[in-house]
């Protein structure tokens, strides 16, 4: 059986581990699975046949460091691929996709695919230490066998603004369908003691300023007199700060924060509409659950991924910087523009009819992302690394 190793910062709570997990559950008879990570906790559950590497320990690292190492976990990672005798590495995320190209520069021996999650144009363009990551990207990722963006925008960009001329194949994240809508009607949410004639919008996420939910709590306090709530769901730096921005806006009673939960989709079923803040994406997974569960999105149009999924008739390369957008499958709001938020949220609010459209379309948008699918673009992939099989198809 040929053998492939994913290789990720850890497997911790985020979208491109969930992604992961569902890849080798649907890859698992195929392949030996190898799993290498710089951080061996596992918030979901892995299949007990995937084997475990540790490449380092990213808690002893000072962040200063982490870039200046690059060789040097690029070599390790070149040691454990000839011990194992890997067929296919695939890596996610940026820094172990750094260390993957550089280790593919310095003679790791299988095919590599890297696969490109955020706008990293977006996320690296506007300082110094994001000049210097800029810099690797156009200069190591041109080493990786093939190089999956799991965006139109974020293929367009890698092409565009880091000038890499790999093969390249644009793979959408998968949404677990079944297992969402299952896990929708189990257990006891927080939203069960709660008026349910109250509207609820839902935020899930990292609590981050890319995540940007202080624009949403500021948007929301806006039409506080109305018969509304918002629910933010999520962990992270920015928590203490929402939490005073809330007190300062007197909201307390209308905005709630819970913790990271193991099952959001109960959160998701129960609630009325979705709203994704983020100043920038690669494609979220979130917003993908939300459709599932059959409720409206509101989204700002960032790069990169929303447009794709709300709008997918219209240029992926355009986003809006003001105003409001009725896209097919939801509504999109301009990035800086807080006044569009609110104007959008009072629009779900009060149109009823408009509601309705978005729900009778929601989950069979969500189908054309379906987990099978989207593995078999992936097994495709592989398998043409396996069997050098590589062409132009990819370009």
């Amino acid at each position: 059986m040929k053998k492939i190793a994913f290789f990720v910062n850890s497997f911790g709570g985020g979208g491109a581990e969930k992604n992961i997990k569902y890849l080798i559950d649907e890859l698992i008879p195929y392949y030996e699975i190898h799993l290498i990570v710089f951080d061996d906790s596992y918030a979901y559950k892995l299949h007990p046949s995937v084997h475990r590497h540790l490449l380092y320990d990213e808690k002893k690292v000072p962040d200063i460091f982490k870039i200046l190492l690059i060789p040097y976990w690029a070599y390790k990672l070149k040691l454990i691929s000839n011990k194992l005798e890997l067929n296919v590495v695939i890596s996610f995320l940026i820094r172990p996709n750094l260390i993957a190209s550089y280790s593919k520069k310095i003679g790791l021996k299988p095919p590599l695919i890297i696969s490109e999650r955020v706008s990293s144009y977006t996320l690296y363009s506007k300082s110094f230490s994001g000049l210097i990551v800029s810099s690797l990207i156009k200069r190591l990722y041109k080493y990786a066998d093939i190089i999956i963006p799991n965006s139109l925008r974020i293929k367009y960009e890698l092409e565009h603004f880091f000038r890499l001329k790999n093969k390249m194949t644009v793979i959408y994240n998968p949404v677990d369908i079944d297992n969402i809508l299952q896990k929708s009607t189990k257990g006891d949410s927080l939203m069960d003691n709660n008026d349910n004639d109250t509207f609820t919008f839902i935020n899930i996420g990292r609590l981050t300023d890319q995540k940007n939910q202080a624009f949403l709590i500021n948007a929301f306090s806006k039409i506080k007199e109305t018969k509304c709530r918002l629910l933010i769901i999520g962990e992270g730096p920015d928590k203490d700060k929402l939490i005073g921005t809330i007190k300062e806006l007197e909201i307390e009673s209308k905005v709630s924060i819970y913790p990271f939960q193991t099952n959001p989709y109960m959160f998701l079923k129960k609630a009325n509409c979705f709203v994704l803040t983020s100043k920038y994406e690669g494609f979220p997974n979130v917003v993908l659950e939300a459709l599932t569960c059959g409720i409206p999105v509101i989204s700002t149009d960032c790069s990169s991924g929303p447009r794709e999924i709300l709008s997918p008739e219209t240029d992926f390369k355009v986003s809006l910087k003001n105003g409001m957008e009725k896209a097919k499958y939801g509504l999109l709001v301009g990035l800086d523009d807080q006044e569009a938020l609110t104007k959008a949220m009072l629009l779900v609010l009060s149109d009823s009819s408009l509601m309705d459209n978005y729900i009778q379309k929601a989950t069979g948008r969500a189908k054309e992302f379906a987990l099978k699918k989207q593995t078999l673009e992936f097994k495709e992939v592989i398998d043409k690394c396996l069997f050098n099989s590589i062409d132009n198809n990819y370009l």
